[in-house]
């Protein structure tokens, strides 16, 4: 949609002319007369500012649709015709072991709002906390120690908190909320967990938990039915200016407030980037249940009726001291919420879905939407697929490299590389090959715990990591182990510079280690991708002075020396083979869909010499 510029034609010179035209009918004024006086500045500034605003005013007004969008705003009020409900700041999770815990028929659940605390403060001076979010079993010790259950428990971080003072019901349909104060900003340091916000609802004596739905309160789309009238829910949204509106039912769709109830909003306040621990970040932590803000008594008789219908002693909610909490592995990273460029992506995916997960391409679009700041690529493959794919290159890979097709086919490939053994029997499976982020990425079953409530219910997600593919510079493989490959840098890119040319020998070495490592960046490369050295070659000969490219090999033993004009690359799969397929590429390579390319190393300037043609027509190494 073409954007009205009719702002243009009133501009700040034409305004300012306007009120100076309109100052001179009045002889009370005639400062303005004078560049630099106080009410010549002024009008300067107000023209200004005029047509500042008027543009901003204009381009927000003919944002029409959401791919022309480009404010939060907008955006924003337009993807609710689609029920999209933007992401909200997503805190740091941990996945924690839970043990200690007792022999005992009572207390054996871990109730919401339960929190273990680092002993350690964020920025803004707070404890650095972890917190359930919702009731979760535990098993004794004996019980574990069988092997058939276990107590993982996931640990979001933040401290349940209550919010300011509480709202005061006026018992209409869907009757709605807005938590002004309740944001996410980087600035002050101020984070709210999304979507960790519930209500507590008093209502005369009797207390209840009011929770939340991302999607409208009129239809549940994983079940594909209405709610009920009686169904404690409440539609959660980021509003138009990112503050958090809590939306209640009419009665007929979801139970609708009565008058007089009040409203207790309590909320995950998270410790923003300082949430992000290590493993071993918990060890040995007690759990202790409270909201902070909120009385001991309220947040028991909140609990009382959930409580008591899975405990058979519900009169208290001390933790046994024996139940301790440790992390073996990192907390994921935190995000911020969702910007104007992930909601044009997200929310027309989600609107075909219609909230559920059935066909291969609404997995892949809802894990790239949900985890798109932890996920370079994905490949999604029925059980069809993944037998054409993956198992036929083992099973290939068996026949010509070992001569049985059978030898890396084996019942064990789950147990030593985490790759399933399928049969025509695993039809309802469905695998996701996800390529993840470096640093500090969620851990893969955060996927399936966001996947599970929306596939199919025979459906079974297994989430996989691609087979890397190695790539390095080689003219000729020296009989070098995969494991150390080259050591002495007998390969080595070749780059002649044009005798003219002055341009300096090491920053041209600069250059091309920088293409090349730029090419191969994990951001820059995808599943299943067609390794192009030529366009790779292209790149490095349109560098200003470079007159020609050649891989080379030089022994350092004796003087064997091979030259291949252009690149060649020598590749191979570290897992699984060994690296008994390495072979030497060049021009274009397609790996399979389930590899993703790699470097092996993180600079080649150990592989690359620069030289310059001599007036007796020989190279000289300048670097």
């Amino acid at each position: 949609m073409a954007i009205n510029r009719d702002y243009l034609s009133f501009d700040a010179y034409a305004i300012k002319k306007r009120i100076e035209q309109k100052l001179s009918e009045n002889t009370d004024f005639t400062d303005h007369i004078y560049p630099g006086s106080d009410l010549s500045i002024f009008i300067d500034v107000v023209s200004y500012t005029f047509q500042t605003l008027q543009y901003y005013l204009n381009q927000a007004g003919t944002e029409a649709i959401g791919s022309d969008s480009q404010f939060y705003e907008n955006i924003s009020r337009i993807v609710k015709f689609l029920d999209y409900n933007p992401d909200g700041y997503s805190t740091s999770l941990v996945d924690t072991v839970v043990s200690g815990v007792p022999g005992l028929k009572n207390n054996t659940v871990l109730p919401p709002y339960s929190s273990v605390s680092l002993g350690k403060t964020d920025e803004n001076g707070n404890d650095i906390t972890f917190s359930t979010t919702d009731f979760n079993y535990m098993y004794d010790d004996v019980t574990v120690a069988q092997g058939a259950v276990t107590n993982e428990i996931t640990l979001y971080n933040g401290k349940w908190t209550l919010y300011e003072s509480p709202f005061v019901a006026e018992g209409t349909a869907y009757e709605t909320f807005t938590c002004s104060n309740l944001y996410s900003e980087e600035s002050t340091k101020s984070y709210t967990a999304f979507p960790f916000v519930h209500a507590l609802v008093q209502r005369g004596d009797n207390w209840a938990i009011f929770k939340p739905v991302r999607n409208s309160v009129f239809m549940d789309p994983v079940n594909q039915r209405t709610y009920g009238e009686n169904e404690r829910v409440f539609e959660l949204r980021l509003d138009e200016f990112k503050n958090i509106t809590l939306k209640f039912g009419d009665g007929i769709y979801g139970q609708k407030l009565e008058n007089g109830d009040k409203v207790y909003i309590v909320y995950l306040k998270s410790n923003g980037p300082d949430g992000q621990i290590a493993s071993r970040g918990i060890t040995n932590l007690n759990f202790t249940t409270s909201i902070a803000g909120l009385t001991e008594n309220s947040l028991k008789n909140a609990l009382t009726e959930d409580y008591s219908n899975l405990v058979n002693d519900s009169s208290t909610f001390i933790i046994p001291a024996s139940i301790v909490a440790n992390n073996y592995s990192p907390a994921s990273r935190p995000q911020a919420e969702e910007t104007v460029e992930d909601i044009r992506f997200s929310a027309p995916n989600h609107f075909r879905s219609g909230g559920r997960l059935v066909t291969t391409q609404d997995y892949d679009s809802f894990i790239r939407g949900e985890f798109f700041k932890d996920v370079i690529d994905v490949q999604i493959q029925n059980n069809w697929s993944y037998m054409k794919t993956f198992l036929r290159w083992l099973y290939n890979n068996g026949n010509q490299l070992q001569g049985d097709p059978g030898y890396y086919l084996s019942n064990d490939l789950k147990s030593r590389y985490g790759y399933e053994f399928s049969d025509s029997c695993d039809f309802n499976n469905i695998y996701a090959w996800v390529q993840m982020k470096s640093g500090f990425p969620i851990p893969k079953v955060n996927i399936l715990r966001k996947i599970q409530n929306k596939k199919s219910i025979t459906g079974e997600v297994i989430i996989l990591d691609p087979i890397i593919q190695s790539f390095i510079p080689c003219a000729k493989d020296n009989g070098y182990s995969v494991n150390n490959w080259d050591p002495d840098f007998e390969n080595y890119i070749e780059i002649e510079l044009i005798p003219s040319t002055l341009e300096a020998p090491q920053r041209i070495k600069n250059i091309v280690n920088s293409l090349i490592l730029s090419y191969f960046r994990q951001e820059n490369q995808s599943l299943g991708a067609v390794v192009n050295l030529d366009q790779l070659l292209n790149l490095i000969l349109s560098t200003n002075g470079v007159k020609r490219v050649r891989t080379v090999f030089k022994s350092s033993a004796t003087n064997e020396t091979v030259f291949y004009n252009g690149l060649k690359f020598a590749r191979w799969t570290p897992t699984i083979l060994q690296g008994i397929d390495k072979e030497l590429v060049s021009g274009s390579v397609k790996i399979e869909d389930f590899m993703f390319p790699r470097l092996i190393e993180s600079t080649l300037t150990n592989r690359i010499k620069v030289i310059t043609e001599s007036a007796y027509g020989t190279n000289e190494v300048e670097y």
